[in-house]
């Protein structure tokens, strides 16, 4: 049987200033369990000044599959989507560049096309966590994993629904329904070190809301690599303060056009901002547990009024916290 001219899956690894972490991301993904002819391997680099292209042209000296494209716009989204529109195959797989991704993972992530009815067009597969130091702190307990990228519906595949989410790294799509979906939205992912979420929940709500499924595949695993940079109080704070600013992004276009409703959110989060400074105090004094998540739905908080005063004055962009 001749080979396809065309590859069946495209992997795209966005990075940026990560090329030490890189290396071992694009190893795990040239020695996939999948036909050489199967699959290609974009790397789209996001302006990094460190050796990121010199590592992938080495790297690519011992794998034709690996194509190196250059997207100077900051944005993770940027990158995603200029990965999605020079892919040259039917499906189109995210990774990012601190994932090591398990030998069967991009063969499993394609199975639901073939083998689920209805077909899906978004498949996502299992994110583990790899720590550094090979221990997570004391203090980070399970219910935070999700803010470091863990993803995990348990061992049984199953549809998934609009009350989901997915995260895009270990996940694929149907190259086409993610571009008539119009992509991610740049305005709601990360540029540089910068923490603007949730475009990835963004993108899978409007693709569901178009009529299109969606699958979990935990046969698919991935793993994500937690420095020990994010293994901190501080930047637990940091992450949540940028997820309440993205919240707020996210209906953007509403809070500029209408006061009414940039002054009443407002009133509503300062209130229970408020509400939360005097349960964390209480916390503090009583010495419970409970005082970190009494402080970080704090920082939340603070993240939404953040965004909500940069509107107020008028900021053509709204900026948060960085990593």
């Amino acid at each position: 049987m001749t080979a396809p001219t065309e590859p069946l899956v495209s992997v795209i690894v966005c990075t940026y200033n990560r090329a030490k972490l890189l290396e071992k991301t694009l190893l795990s993904l040239i020695d996939q369990d999948l036909g050489g002819a199967a699959y290609e391997i974009i790397v789209v680099d996001n302006g990094s000044s460190d050796n990121t292209r010199a590592l992938v042209e080495e790297v690519a000296k011992s794998s034709e599959k690996i194509r190196y494209i250059h997207e100077a716009r900051v944005g993770v989204a940027i990158a995603r989507n200029t990965g999605a529109r020079v892919s040259r195959a039917r499906y189109i797989a995210f990774f990012d560049d601190d994932n090591v991704a398990d030998r069967n993972c991009v063969r499993e992530l394609l199975r639901p096309y073939d083998e689920i009815v209805p077909r899906p067009a978004i498949v996502a597969g299992r994110i583990d966590l790899e720590w550094e130091g090979n221990e997570r702190p004391n203090w980070f307990c399970d219910r935070y994993d999700r803010w470091v990228s863990r993803y995990d519906f348990g061992d049984q595949p199953r549809q998934l629904t609009v009350d989901d989410y997915i995260v895009t790294m270990n996940v694929s799509f149907d190259r086409d329904s993610y571009l008539a979906s119009g992509g991610i939205r740049e305005d709601l992912s990360r540029k540089g070190r910068m923490f603007i979420t949730s475009g990835d929940v963004d993108l899978f709500v409007r693709m569901l809301s178009r009529g299109v499924h969606a699958y979990y595949q935990p046969s698919a695993l991935a793993f994500h690599f937690v420095p020990r940079s994010r293994q901190k109080r501080s930047w637990l704070f940091k992450r949540i303060f940028g997820e309440g600013t993205t919240q707020i992004v996210v209906d953007l276009d509403l809070y500029r056009k209408s006061w009414t409703a940039a002054y009443s959110r407002s009133f509503r989060e300062l209130k229970s901002c408020v509400g939360s400074i005097g349960r964390l105090a209480s916390a503090r004094w009583q010495r419970s547990e409970a005082w970190l998540d009494c402080a970080l739905m704090t920082a939340m908080h603070l993240g939404r009024m953040s965004a909500l005063a940069q509107i107020a004055l008028h900021r053509s962009e709204i900026v948060t916290t960085r990593e």
